[in-house]
Protein backbone atom coordinates (compact mmCIF):
# COMPACT_ATOMS: atom_id res chain seq x y z
CA UNK A 1 0.00 0.00 0.00
CA UNK A 2 1.48 3.32 -0.97
CA UNK A 3 2.31 5.60 1.94
CA UNK A 4 -0.49 8.07 2.51
CA UNK A 5 -3.16 5.78 1.01
CA UNK A 6 -3.80 3.61 4.06
CA UNK A 7 -7.19 5.22 4.70
CA UNK A 8 -9.98 5.61 2.22
CA UNK A 9 -13.46 7.04 2.32
CA UNK A 10 -14.73 4.30 4.62
CA UNK A 11 -17.57 3.19 2.35
CA UNK A 12 -16.60 -0.47 2.80
CA UNK A 13 -15.03 -1.84 5.98
CA UNK A 14 -11.99 -4.13 5.87
CA UNK A 15 -11.58 -3.75 2.11
CA UNK A 16 -8.65 -2.53 0.00
CA UNK A 17 -9.58 -1.35 -3.49
CA UNK A 18 -7.42 -0.89 -6.59
CA UNK A 19 -8.57 0.39 -9.97
CA UNK A 20 -7.48 0.12 -13.62
CA UNK A 21 -6.24 -3.36 -12.73
CA UNK A 22 -6.05 -5.11 -16.12
CA UNK A 23 -5.26 -1.94 -18.02
CA UNK A 24 -2.18 -1.27 -15.87
CA UNK A 25 -1.11 -4.89 -15.29
CA UNK A 26 -1.82 -4.76 -11.55
CA UNK A 27 -3.68 -8.06 -11.21
CA UNK A 28 -1.40 -9.30 -8.41
CA UNK A 29 -0.75 -6.01 -6.57
CA UNK A 30 -3.45 -6.46 -3.94
CA UNK A 31 -1.90 -9.77 -2.82
CA UNK A 32 0.94 -7.76 -1.22
CA UNK A 33 -1.55 -5.55 0.63
CA UNK A 34 -3.66 -8.49 1.83
CA UNK A 35 -0.54 -10.38 2.97
CA UNK A 36 0.61 -7.34 4.97
CA UNK A 37 -2.88 -6.76 6.42
CA UNK A 38 -4.54 -10.14 7.05
CA UNK A 39 -8.30 -9.85 7.26
CA UNK A 40 -8.56 -7.34 4.44
CA UNK A 41 -10.40 -8.28 1.27
CA UNK A 42 -8.74 -7.00 -1.89
CA UNK A 43 -11.04 -5.81 -4.67
CA UNK A 44 -9.42 -4.89 -7.99
CA UNK A 45 -11.71 -3.13 -10.46
CA UNK A 46 -11.11 -2.78 -14.20
CA UNK A 47 -11.85 0.35 -16.18
CA UNK A 48 -15.47 0.66 -17.41
CA UNK A 49 -16.52 -1.41 -14.40
CA UNK A 50 -18.28 -0.55 -11.14
CA UNK A 51 -19.70 -2.18 -8.04
CA UNK A 52 -23.17 -1.66 -6.67
CA UNK A 53 -23.25 -2.40 -2.94
CA UNK A 54 -26.55 -2.92 -1.15
CA UNK A 55 -26.14 -4.16 2.41
CA UNK A 56 -23.57 -6.96 2.22
CA UNK A 57 -24.25 -7.75 -1.43
CA UNK A 58 -21.92 -6.42 -4.11
CA UNK A 59 -22.89 -6.68 -7.80
CA UNK A 60 -20.40 -6.20 -10.65
CA UNK A 61 -21.61 -3.98 -13.52
CA UNK A 62 -19.96 -2.66 -16.65
CA UNK A 63 -17.69 -4.14 -19.31
CA UNK A 64 -14.66 -5.27 -17.30
CA UNK A 65 -13.84 -7.68 -14.50
CA UNK A 66 -13.32 -7.52 -10.76
CA UNK A 67 -10.56 -9.50 -9.06
CA UNK A 68 -11.02 -10.72 -5.50
CA UNK A 69 -7.88 -11.22 -3.41
CA UNK A 70 -8.62 -12.99 -0.14
CA UNK A 71 -5.22 -14.32 0.91
CA UNK A 72 -5.81 -17.78 -0.55
CA UNK A 73 -4.34 -19.46 -3.62
CA UNK A 74 -6.76 -19.86 -6.53
CA UNK A 75 -5.30 -22.25 -9.10
CA UNK A 76 -1.88 -20.63 -8.84
CA UNK A 77 -3.13 -17.05 -8.67
CA UNK A 78 -3.69 -14.91 -5.55
CA UNK A 79 -7.10 -13.81 -6.85
CA UNK A 80 -10.20 -14.98 -8.67
CA UNK A 81 -12.28 -13.08 -11.19
CA UNK A 82 -15.88 -11.89 -11.09
CA UNK A 83 -17.63 -11.12 -14.37
CA UNK A 84 -20.32 -8.49 -14.90
CA UNK A 85 -23.59 -9.55 -13.29
CA UNK A 86 -21.89 -11.58 -10.55
CA UNK A 87 -23.13 -11.02 -7.01
CA UNK A 88 -20.74 -11.36 -4.08
CA UNK A 89 -21.45 -11.48 -0.34
CA UNK A 90 -19.09 -9.10 1.47
CA UNK A 91 -19.85 -10.69 4.86
CA UNK A 92 -18.99 -14.27 3.92
CA UNK A 93 -16.62 -13.49 1.01
CA UNK A 94 -18.60 -15.91 -1.19
CA UNK A 95 -20.06 -15.65 -4.68
CA UNK A 96 -23.84 -15.74 -4.50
Amino acid sequence: MARGYERGFGYLSNVAIDQHVTQRGRERDLSVVVAAHPGLLGIGIDESTALIVQGNTMTVIGRGMVRITDGADHDGAPFYTLKPGTRFDLASWQIQ
